[in-house]
Formats: C-alpha cells, sequence, structure tokens
C-alpha cells in the first residue's frame, strides 16, 4: 500500500507528459519500419516543456519534422507538434526502446537513458544508495507502458518492487 500510494502522487501528474513521449516515439517507431530506416541507437531521452530530445550513439535519419543537430546525434521534436504529423500509430505498435528509465532532472528538463545500450549506466560509490537506485530503476520499469512485454530479473533485492507489477518480475 505505501509503494501504491507513492506511486500514485508522484506518478500521477507526469502521466499525460509521459503519455505523449511514449505515442511519439512509438509513431516514429512505426514511421522507421514503413520508410525501411533503420532504428538509431539510443543512448538518452531529453525531456522538456518545449521539446522532445532523442541524444544518440551514432549519427543516424529520423522522419519529419523531426529536426537534427549538424552531426546528426540530437534529434529535437517540438512538445507543440501534432501527432498525427508524426505518422500513424496501429494497434499493437511496439515500443522501440522499452527499457528506458528516469535517471534525474536538471530543473524542468527529466533525463532517461536506455539501459538496451551497454554501458549506459555504472552506478559506484556507497552500495545502499547504488542498492536504492537500481530498486528505482525496476520499480520504474514495473509501472512504465512502453516496458510491457518484458521480464525484470532482480537478483539480491527484496520483494516491494515486485509486488508494483508481479507479471513483469
Amino acid at each position: 500500500t505505501p509503494v501504491q500510494r507513492t506511486a500514485t502522487a508522484i506518478g500521477v501528474p507526469a502521466i499525460p507528459t509521459l503519455q505523449r513521449m511514449d505515442s511519439v516515439l512509438r509513431r516514429t517507431a512505426h514511421r522507421l519500419l514503413k520508410d525501411n530506416l533503420p532504428f538509431p541507437l539510443l543512448d538518452l531521452v531529453e525531456l522538456t516543456a518545449g521539446s522532445l530530445r532523442l541524444h544518440l550513439n551514432q549519427p543516424a535519419e529520423l522522419p519529419d519534422p523531426w529536426q537534427a543537430d549538424p552531426d546528426r546525434l540530437v534529434w529535437s521534436l517540438p512538445t507543440a507538434e501534432d501527432l498525427p504529423d508524426l505518422g500513424d500509430l496501429p494497434d499493437g505498435q511496439p515500443a522501440p526502446w522499452p527499457l528506458l528509465v528516469t535517471i534525474g532532472t536538471d530543473g524542468p528538463t527529466t533525463w532517461l537513458a536506455n539501459l538496451e545500450q551497454p554501458g549506459i549506466i555504472t552506478l559506484v560509490g556507497d552500495q545502499v544508495f547504488s542498492r536504492d537506485y537500481v530498486r528505482y530503476l525496476a520499480a520504474e520499469l514495473a509501472l512504465s507502458p512502453w516496458a510491457d512485454g518484458i521480464t525484470i530479473r532482480c537478483i539480491g533485492t527484496d520483494d516491494i518492487v515486485e509486488q508494483l507489477n508481479p507479471g513483469r518480475f
């Protein structure tokens, strides 16, 4: 019950922003498949009030209306962009990066990391804090809509996070 109350109190205000981000990424994935373009190697997502920015591991191409920096490593989309401009969202379109997790905030900016990228996060320092952070990451994956269909294997953690969504653990 305490975990559910915390998730509800903290998570509910962020739901519209995260749903929009999820829709944008799924629509972009569908468009990449439709246009026969490869999926970019995503490291980070930068989410602000005005834009969604994808930080890539290698230069890549994204469809319009995404806009690239000169190196084609950072792609931006204004928050006000109409979702239909990104393309269709067919039923059952899987999330392109199901292991996106929030790694922190910088003022009004929220940063998400793609845990599918090897070495994207390295934990050092206090073991208690590191274990708490891993528990937090597992809890976010348990609740995020784009992580549907993944299985999380936790070794050496308590069962409290698994109670959030037993079907994913």
